[in-house]
């Protein structure tokens, strides 16, 4: 009785078994250089954005540093001419009393537009210290 022979073993008897092995080998190798120049291309396109981006940032954190130094100087030149000036404490005073004034005045705005005119009937109770 003959027996069928199934591909594997017919290619070992053929000699063609250590082709396909050897193909395959070859193949393999060619995925993992390909999977190892990938990780290198994408690795250093990764550090290349990288680099990019930290470059940016750090621009913008020195404009903002510029921009802070700049402002704390123009304070502290202004606090120097105007107010430390003894001679302009009277016009200091006068601004910090009309801003005061303003204040004051804005506030009992408020309160007419809120509360109503004296002697109108107003929509909202503002009046906490009545019980209901």
């Amino acid at each position: 009785m003959t027996e069928n022979p199934d591909a594997i073993s017919a290619a070992y008897q053929l000699g063609r078994l250590d082709v396909i092995t050897v193909l395959l080998a070859i193949f393999a190798m060619i995925i993992a250089a390909g999977a190892f120049f990938s990780y290198r291309i994408i690795k250093n396109g990764a550090k290349k954005k990288a680099r990019q981006a930290a470059k940016k940032e750090l621009q913008k954190r020195l404009t903002d540093d510029k921009v802070a130094k700049a402002a704390e100087d123009a304070a502290r030149k202004h606090f120097e001419k105007y107010i430390a000036n003894p001679d302009n404490l009277e016009q200091l005073a006068a601004m910090i009393e009309t801003a005061q004034e303003r204040e004051n005045r804005a506030e009992e705005k408020a309160k007419e537009v809120v509360m109503g005119k004296p002697g109108e009937s107003s929509d909202y109770d503002t009046d906490l210290s009545k019980e209901s």
